[in-house]
This record gives structure tokens, C-alpha cells and sequence, in this order.
């Protein structure tokens, strides 16, 4: 069986070569029927079964205002509609989403690990981790409200929990990352390219 490929092979070459041919032809008549007076046709050659010259113009106008329907409004309509809505869950989920337990016992605690993907209802997330799916609860530790004695990372021995319980706390009382301003162009050239 011949592989599919897209290079180039002497079929190709043959049916690529006797279509420019073809078009060129097609093309070379087009316009000598624009351009040639009818009467010549007729008197001349006695053709007169030839479509109107009023379809000489119509019909490249046509494709170009089709053209221009599908490519500017038609085809941004079809991404459009095939678009999440803005409030939808797909626009923030997809396939490389973690996300954090919902698990939350009858006290009140809340489980405060992430979780891997999992396909579930059409989106990659799962609502528990694997200890609170299974209903695995008695030997949980719990701090505070939080049900803390679970690591998902893929390697236990490098993971800042095990190693620092307060490390999350410690993330959180760093300071925020400075907002967002304009630069002044003049400014980032000069970082660039060293001029004064």
C-alpha cells in the first residue's frame, strides 16, 4: 500500500502542470470575450449562443462579495458560536486543570489539598482527592479547619509541605506583585539599546 504523502510525485506533477495549462487557456478566453466586440462573434466566427458581457462583470463581483461575506463575517460567526459562554466552566478549565478538593466533613473541615485530572462530566477535574473519594477519613490529621496530613506532589521527598507545614502560610504573607503601569518607550529603548 503507497504511503500519503504531500511531496511532490510525477502524477502530481503531470495533474499540477495540464491544470495551469488549463486555467491559463480558460483565462486567455475570458478575456478575448470580454474585450472582442459581440458583433464579431457573430458576423465573424456565427457564435451566437455567447453568454451576455453583463456576466463578465457579475459573476467576478459575486465571488468576490461571497468572498468577503464568508471571510469576514460568516467565518468569525462560526467561531463565535462554537465559543464557550464567558460564564461558562470551559473557558477557565481544560484538559492540564488541578484543582482544589470540595470535601468538607460534617465539622466543618475542609480538605486543603489539590488533586489530579480526571475526566468527569466532559471536563478534566474532580471534585475530591483520592482519600476523600474513597471515604478514607479516620486517619486524617486535621489543623484548625483545614485536613492537612495528604501531598500531591508527584515526589514526596521534594514537596515544601511535608517539609514546612507553614510554607503555604508563608506564600501568603509575601508581598503582592506590583501592579501593572505603562512604560515609557523612550525608557525601554534605552534599557535595550544602551543609548542616552
Amino acid at each position: 500500500m503507497p504511503e500519503h504523502t504531500p511531496a511532490p510525485t510525477p502524477s502530481r506533477a503531470v495533474y499540477g502542470f495540464v491544470l495551469f495549462l488549463l486555467f491559463k487557456t480558460l483565462f486567455v478566453v475570458y478575456v478575448i470575450w470580454v474585450y472582442v466586440p459581440q458583433r464579431f462573434f457573430e458576423d465573424t466566427l456565427g457564435l451566437t449562443y455567447l453568454p451576455d458581457k453583463y456576466f463578465a462583470l457579475f459573476i467576478p463581483i459575486l465571488l468576490m462579495v461571497a468572498l468577503w461575506i464568508f471571510a469576514f463575517c460568516i467565518y468569525p460567526m462560526m467561531g463565535i458560536a462554537k465559543t464557550a459562554k464567558i460564564d461558562s466552566i470551559e473557558t477557565i478549565r481544560d484538559a492540564h486543570t488541578i484543582r482544589l478538593c470540595e470535601f468538607q466533613d460534617a465539622a466543618g473541615r475542609r480538605c486543603n489539598g489539590t488533586i489530579s485530572n480526571k475526566q468527569e462530566d466532559g471536563f478534566y477535574f474532580r471534585r475530591k482527592c483520592e482519600i476523600h473519594e474513597n471515604g478514607a477519613m479516620d486517619d486524617v490529621k486535621t489543623n484548625g479547619n483545614h485536613i492537612t496530613d495528604f501531598c500531591d506532589c508527584p515526589n514526596e521527598e521534594n514537596c515544601l509541605l511535608k517539609t514546612d507545614p507553614t510554607y503555604v502560610d508563608q506564600l501568603r504573607l509575601r508581598k503582592n506583585v506590583p501592579s501593572a503601569y505603562d512604560l515609557d518607550i523612550s525608557d525601554v529603548c534605552k534599557k535595550l539599546y544602551g543609548g542616552s
